[in-house]
């Protein structure tokens, strides 16, 4: 039995042997699945982009393995850039074919050393010196220029520009270098071509403008009547034969009567509470059309204060416009029975503040 069961034993592991001399071989080709896939042990790794540079010729082949398929021989100190890495092999192209490379044949391609260029001394150029400008010192005049004209910093067109001076300005200058002038202007000195120079001559002085002639005044000897009413019935309306007057609202607010006498002296009676009014008048107070309307009749009763001034003193006088000032002056200021005396040029007025009413005789 033992004999037996040996015998089965040694037919069980002939018949082993049998079953693994027959399993299948599988060899690599160029149609074959990635090495990742084909060895487990050796899996494709993704890299940092990277150029590297042989070091020898280089066999290219279709498997990170020896026994790959050789696809071309890349020349030694040829550049070629990768990102996958097999164990110690890189993934490379090379003329349309993309294989296999040992990494021990392969070094990181260094960038081209820029080369330093040589510092080189600039060379001292020592400046000429300009030739020192000859001056000649000349009379002082003052020129006007007759063009805009270019102040230089030499005597010479070969000078820089350092301003331009405006035509018809007047510069001064008493130095002179081969017909150009050394002058100033706006903070800035240099040399003006005397070409475009002129003496300035002071222009003749204008005229005087005639005076007007101021219109004499009357002499003491008053206008008649009808003189004075020529000019009153200019600014006021006839009352009767002898009197005018500025009428509004139904009232009479400036009158001016003869006495029955023959000559010019008159008494002059204005309202001065309408007066006073009429100056003192503000548009809130009233209304604008209102406002309006004392401003009007203000004018009014100045002109006609003035036209007796004029029929007293002589139309458009000194005196004549000094006692329309004064009257207006007395009955915005005078007080109740005040009394004040003038005279202008021989003649006498007497002006009376008589309570709500103000009024100039002619004496």
């Amino acid at each position: 039995m033992k004999k037996l069961k040996k015998g089965l034993l040694v037919v069980a592991s002939v018949a082993m042997l049998a079953t693994v001399a027959v399993a299948p071989v599988h060899y690599h080709n160029s149609n074959s699945p990635s090495v990742g896939e084909e060895v487990g042990a050796l899996q494709a790794k993704k890299i940092k982009k990277a150029t590297m540079q042989t070091n020898a010729n280089l066999n290219m082949r279709n498997q990170a393995s020896t026994k790959g398929k050789v696809l071309v021989t890349i020349p030694k100190g040829t550049k070629v850039t990768t990102d996958t890495k097999v164990g110690s092999w890189y993934k490379v192209s090379y003329k349309g074919k993309t294989g296999y490379v040992s990494g021990s044949y392969l070094k990181v391609a260094s960038a081209p050393k820029k080369a330093t260029p040589k510092k080189v001394a600039p060379k001292k150029v020592t400046p000429k010196k300009p030739a020192p400008v000859k001056e000649q010192k000349v009379a002082k005049k003052t020129y006007q220029t007759t063009a805009g004209l270019n102040m230089r910093t030499l005597p010479s067109t070969k000078g820089k520009v350092l301003v331009t001076i405006p035509k018809n300005t007047k510069v001064v200058s008493n130095v002179r270098s081969n017909g150009w002038y050394k002058v100033s202007y706006k903070g800035k000195t240099g040399y003006v071509s005397g070409s475009y120079l002129k003496v300035y001559k002071k222009p003749a002085p204008k005229p005087a403008p005639k005076a007007k002639p101021v219109p004499k005044a009357s002499s003491s000897k008053w206008m008649n009547q009808n003189e004075a009413i020529a000019i009153w019935s200019k600014t006021m309306t006839r009352n009767s034969s002898t009197s005018y007057g500025l009428k509004a609202y139904g009232e009479e607010w400036v009158s001016v009567g003869f006495q029955n006498r023959s000559d010019a002296k008159a008494d002059l009676v204005v309202d001065s509470v309408r007066y006073i009014s009429a100056v003192e008048v503000k548009p809130n107070d009233f209304g604008r059309k209102d406002y309006n309307a004392y401003k009007d009749l203000l004018k009014k009763m100045n002109a006609s204060i003035q036209g007796y001034s004029d029929s007293q003193l002589g139309k458009g006088t000194r005196e004549a416009n000094q006692l329309t000032a004064d009257t207006k002056n007395f009955i915005m200021k005078s007080k109740n029975g005040e009394s004040v005396r003038k005279t202008y040029n021989g003649k006498t007025f007497v002006l009376s503040d008589m309570g709500g009413v103000h009024k100039v005789s002619s004496n």
